[in-house]
């Protein structure tokens, strides 16, 4: 995630999102993919790659905004 966000623009990204049919494994899915954008963002703001509100904008893009506009909800 961290190597994307230099080369894809925010707009094709999103964090979470698969084929999973199953309620439990979509949730397991979720709770993976949050964890792992928290760590990939901690890592990009400690080092000063972003600001931590600019963080929190392509957060919420790829998160929610992007699939939200991708599949029309």
């Amino acid at each position: 995630l961290e190597e994307s966000l230099d080369l894809v623009p925010i707009t094709k990204l999103f964090a979470f999102g698969g084929d999973e049919s199953k309620a439990d494994l979509v949730y397991g899915h979720l709770v993976l993919a949050k964890h792992h954008v928290a760590i990939a963002f901690s890592n990009l703001v400690d080092r000063g790659s972003l600001g931590l509100d600019e963080a929190k904008t392509i957060c919420l893009q790829i998160l929610h905004t992007n699939p939200k506009r991708v599949y029309r909800l």
